[in-house]
């Protein structure tokens, strides 16, 4: 059965006997390699067909996929991904600095969002309330992080200090 795809024909070079040591040697040496003219190479073609897995040698590639529509194909920017950002998030990394930002940043959790009206002054109600209630989603998000971040030291704080109150009292009592 012919098919119209056929396999590529590649090279290798025809291996040849080891030389003897002292030949060896010699070949090595600085000053021959820059007198040595260089060999005529002999190479053999390889029939992939023999090198093939498959029981049919002659089976056409797989088709390519079909084309995607412009809205499919659309790659997003760098720019459409990426987070707002906010003043919690801000907060947030400042706490790991000064930990009384992430009581700030926590309180970010009970305060209405309320925009500047001179940043909204050109845009319409419902772009307003969309660009809002993303920027309220993250900065919810990074809000809780604060909450976590603090309760997180509130608890290695009480750790320590526990762990210390303890080690003084049994080890007074001993």
């Amino acid at each position: 059965m012919s098919s119209a795809f056929s396999f590529p024909a590649f090279e290798t070079p025809q291996l040849q006997q080891p030389s003897p040591v002292a030949a060896r040697d010699s070949e090595r040496s600085p000053a021959v390699s820059f007198i040595k003219a260089p060999r005529p190479s002999t190479y053999s073609p390889i029939d992939l067909r023999r090198l093939s897995l498959s029981s049919a040698a002659s089976s056409l590639p797989p088709p390519y996929p079909r084309q995607l529509d412009d809205e499919e194909a659309a790659v997003p920017a760098y720019g459409d991904q990426q987070e707002v950002q906010t003043m919690a998030r801000y907060l947030f990394f400042y706490g790991f600095l000064f930990p009384p930002f992430w009581i700030l940043g926590s309180l970010i959790l009970v305060t209405p969002l309320t925009p500047d009206p001179s940043w909204h002054a050109e845009k319409d109600q419902k772009t307003i309330e969309n660009i809002l209630s993303v920027m309220r989603v993250v900065e919810r998000r990074w809000a809780w992080r604060c909450v976590i971040a603090l309760s997180t030291l509130i608890l290695l704080v009480l750790i320590i200090v526990g762990s210390v109150l303890l080690a003084q009292h049994f080890g007074a009592a001993h």
